[in-house]
Order: C-alpha cells, then structure tokens, then sequence
C-alpha cells in the first residue's frame, strides 16, 4: 500500500475517533449534568415541601398547647389536623423528627388533662414551657443533615 494513502487512512481515522471521543465525551456530560439537575431540583422540592409540613405543624400544636392550658378537651375533634400532619411527618421525616412530633402530641393530650393554668402561673413554672423545643431542635438536625450545613451554635 502506498504510504501516502497509509497517512490518509491514519489521520482520517483518527479525526473520526476524535470526533467520536468529543461526541460520547459531551454526551455523557450532558446526561450526567441533567441527573445532577434532576435530583437538586428533586432534593429542592422534599425540602421545601418538609418545611411547610413542619410550618404547618408548629402552628397547629402551639395554638393547641396555648388552648389546652385553661381548657379541657371537650372536643377530640380539635385534635384532627395535629393528628393528620403528624402522619405526613411520618411518611416524610427521620425516625428522631417523628418521634419529637410524637412527643408534642402526648404533651398536649396531657397538657388538656391538667388543671387549668393562667400566663402567670405559666412563666412563674421552674420546668420548661416549651413544648416543641425538641421538635424544632430535630427539624434543625434533619435539615443541616440533608444539606450538608454546618449546625448552628445552640
């Protein structure tokens, strides 16, 4: 074979795997970069979606706990959105955030159980008041966890 045609040969291939190499090369980024998107956006969206639930939560179990402080519980029935949100925790959050949610429920169950209490009464107590401390304190630890965060001083 004539040398000439050899060297034609030789670099026509190699411009054709070069071709091939870029070709697959920015292929396997541009799929790479769309699973990376995809799963940001997903991760975006399980967040944002636990922090309106435990939103939503935290509202509902304060005005519960506040109410339960002079009242009984003369309607179950009040406890029904607490109970709903607490089973989309549930499906949704770590074991250690369930189990705080959990927590604030039988807090305010037993809360409704006591004798009722005026503000007064309620600062002047040497135990802690606060209810959900621990269930903020869990929501924190979830998310610093799922983003990587560094935790914030307490």
């Amino acid at each position: 074979m004539d040398p000439s045609i050899q060297i034609s040969l030789i670099t026509g291939i190699a411009a054709l795997l070069g071709a091939m190499v870029g070709g697959l090369s920015m292929f396997a980024t541009t799929v790479l970069t769309q699973r990376y998107v995809g799963r940001r956006e997903l991760f975006a969206r399980d967040l944002t979606i636990r922090e309106a639930l435990y939103g939503r939560f935290l509202k509902e179990a304060s005005v519960l706990f506040i109410d339960s402080l002079d009242k009984t519980l003369d309607k179950p029935a009040a406890l029904v959105e607490l109970f709903a949100l607490m089973a989309q925790i549930r499906m949704l959050s770590t074991a250690r955030v369930l189990d705080a949610a959990e927590n604030v429920g039988r807090e305010i169950l037993a809360s409704y159980s006591r004798p009722a209490i005026d503000f007064h009464e309620l600062v002047a107590r040497k135990d802690r008041f606060d209810p959900l401390h621990d269930f903020t304190q869990a929501c924190r630890e979830e998310r610093e966890m799922a983003t990587g965060s560094i935790p914030a001083s307490r």
